[in-house]
């Protein structure tokens, strides 16, 4: 499938530097012309990210990392236009902005993974990112074959994911991910008590 362009200018153009220049030096008729463009790749990018809000996507970073991105022209300062409309055009670019595009990275994820003899699947795939962007902004460092033993177990043993997520002690369970399948949790049970 050949995808549409739906930029009416050369991708230069739409660049902070180039908007700047472009506003900078506008009269009333090419300001009218900007604020068209950016008012319709507006409407654009608002409803792909409404829609994936509304799908299996909505806890990735293309929908969670865009929340108010896209602001109305009259609710914004114009001096912060040629910011949001560069910010705006890269959502737009980015392959992760469409519901298509998110399956297709989630497809080639899964099978660069699976090379790598790594068994993930699209029913562990959500967990084993969350998990992964929750070390990152933990700065825990562990394999990926830690990280999918522990979510694994995490939904083979039926537990809360949230609970595993959120543990402080969950680089002690990414060190330890045998010991996991070892523990016999009991309801109200909190798993933080096997990992002292």
């Amino acid at each position: 499938m050949v995808k549409k362009n739906i930029f009416s200018w050369s991708p230069e153009t739409y660049k902070v530097e180039a908007l700047e220049s472009l506003i900078g030096s506008a009269n009333k008729d090419d300001m009218w012309a900007i604020k068209t463009e950016y008012t319709r790749l507006r409407d654009i990018a608002h409803k792909r990210w409404m829609r994936l809000g509304k799908s299996e996507f909505a806890s990735q970073p293309a929908y969670t990392s865009h929340a108010g991105d896209f602001p109305k022209l009259r609710d914004m300062d114009p001096r912060d236009l040629p910011k949001a409309f560069a910010n705006m055009v890269r959502f737009l670019n980015a392959q992760t902005s469409t519901l298509s595009g998110q399956k297709t990275r989630r497809q080639k994820n899964i099978e660069e993974w699976n090379k790598l003899g790594l068994n993930l699947t699209e029913e562990n795939y959500d967990n084993v990112m969350q998990m992964l962007r929750e070390m990152r902004s933990r700065k825990i460092i562990y394999g990926s074959d830690k990280v999918l033993a522990v979510v694994e177990t995490t939904m083979q043993k039926g537990w809360d994911f949230d609970e595993v997520l959120n543990s402080p002690k969950l680089a002690k369970m990414l060190r330890a991910p045998s010991k996991l399948k070892r523990i016999p949790k009991k309801k109200g049970q909190s798993l933080d008590e096997y990992f002292k």
